[in-house]
């Protein structure tokens, strides 16, 4: 449901909307939450290229990118109607926000939240 109101917003905030609006809002939640495109997160979890990578994202994974529409949801209704870079810098600059926690969660259980992938272990700096 999260996703259908946050395409919903998306085209009630943009006045003439393109169709590629969804794509352009999603690619900039996925690079500011996970600091990666959509075909990175593709390979990563090895699907089609046609799949949902959040189909298949870790269950934390999957909380943070609801979390992150609903937040842009919010912040997109709240400023009524805008022109699409500005809805579009409403989307990366939620996303930066909650990736910052997600960034902190992962490290945390020491796992990448959307492959469940180890994190590799951070480097000592040499003396």
């Amino acid at each position: 449901m999260t996703r259908k109101q946050f395409v919903a917003a998306l085209k009630q905030a943009v006045l003439n909307a393109p169709s590629t609006i969804y794509l352009t809002a999603t690619e900039n939640l996925y690079k500011g939450l996970w600091q990666r495109t959509t075909a990175q997160l593709r390979g990563e979890l090895n699907i089609d290229q046609k799949a949902n990578p959040r189909d298949h994202f870790g269950k934390y994974a999957l909380i943070y990118t609801r979390i992150a529409e609903e937040v842009s949801t919010d912040k997109l209704g709240a400023a009524e109607t805008v022109p699409m870079p500005v809805a579009m810098e409403i989307v990366w600059e939620v996303a930066k926000m909650i990736g910052r926690q997600a960034r902190e969660v992962s490290e945390s259980l020491g796992y990448d939240l959307v492959t469940e992938k180890p994190l590799l272990p951070k480097r000592k700096p040499e003396t």
